[in-house]
């Protein structure tokens, strides 16, 4: 029969190595659930990434269309412009009129009303290019917020073997000194 001091050595050694082969278990269990969360948030990043582009491109294909939309009714009013300003000059030398009294005045006023139509273009589509740049930088935000909360996880790393090592040397010295030295305990001269 053993005795306990030599019971408690071996105790002490199966201890130290089924603590560290847990710990390794625990480890690798933990690097694989690191693992398919990181897979899984580079999927997310990548759909995401796809759906921010597609953002993009819709925003842009927007404002082309708006900006086509002022320029086509820019066209036209200065199509129509053009039209009652033949007509007035028409009616104007229709009558022997050269440009002169409620004639000019209505010359004036289409030159005007053409001014600001332009003039209004030209803001609204200002205003469609600032919108576009405000939402792309808005997609631009929510981007750099996705990907900030959405970092990979770091692997964790294996306990070391030296641990177990030292904790198994230190059960060996308890076991020494209990037996009353090195030589004593383990047979050596």
């Amino acid at each position: 029969m053993c005795e306990p001091a030599t019971i408690g050595l071996a105790l002490s050694i199966a201890s130290a190595a089924v603590g560290y082969v847990q710990s390794v278990q625990a480890t690798n269990e933990k690097n694989a659930q690191i693992e398919a969360e990181n897979l899984a948030k580079s999927e997310s990043d990548r759909q995401a990434r796809i759906a921010a582009n597609q953002e993009r491109e819709d925003l842009e294909n927007q404002a082309r269309v708006e900006s086509e939309r002022i320029l086509k009714d820019e066209y036209e009013n200065q199509l129509a412009a053009r039209a009652t300003a033949a007509e007035l000059k028409t009616q104007a030398s229709s009558y022997g009129l050269n440009m002169a009294g409620s004639v000019v005045e209505a010359w004036d006023e289409l030159n005007a009303a053409g001014y600001r139509s332009e003039a209004s273009a030209v803001e609204e589509m200002a205003q469609v290019q600032d919108q576009l740049v405000a939402n792309k930088r808005g997609v631009k935000t929510k981007e750099r917020r996705r990907i900030e909360e959405n970092r990979l996880l770091p692997y964790r790393s294996a306990p070391s073997p030296l641990g177990a090592v030292l904790e198994i040397g230190a059960s060996t010295n308890k076991y020494a000194d209990k037996k009353g030295g090195y030589a004593k305990a383990f047979g050596v001269s």
